[in-house]
């Protein structure tokens, strides 16, 4: 079933990114470029809800992005989180101290 939008290069643009998120084909496809469109930015959300790490190295300037839900941690959980970044920005500041001192005249 050949699907288009009336645009050649929008057409392949968004089987490109519908095969690369897998997205059902064999189904019926809304033909609107609008509900396509709506389809892939809806899976693009579930999946950021899977692995909002993964997202949050991609940048998006300039993009308008949704607001993710408030995430629930744990005291625990927040602990971890915050001793392991403490721990990344030391490793980061004797790293650049190092760094420094090699480069003094």
């Amino acid at each position: 079933m050949l699907r288009e939008c009336g645009n050649q290069a929008v057409e392949e643009r968004l089987q490109n990114i519908e095969a690369h998120l897998r997205l059902q084909t064999g189904g019926p496809v809304p033909r609107d470029i609008y509900q396509r469109i709506k389809k892939l930015e809806d899976k693009i959300l579930e999946l950021e809800g899977i692995s909002p790490e993964y997202f949050q190295s991609v940048n998006f300037s300039g993009k308008r992005r949704k607001i993710q839900p408030p995430q629930n941690y744990s005291l625990a959980e927040l602990d971890e989180k915050i001793s392991a970044l403490r721990q990344a920005l030391l490793r980061k500041s004797r790293e650049a101290g190092s760094i420094a001192t090699h480069h003094l005249p």
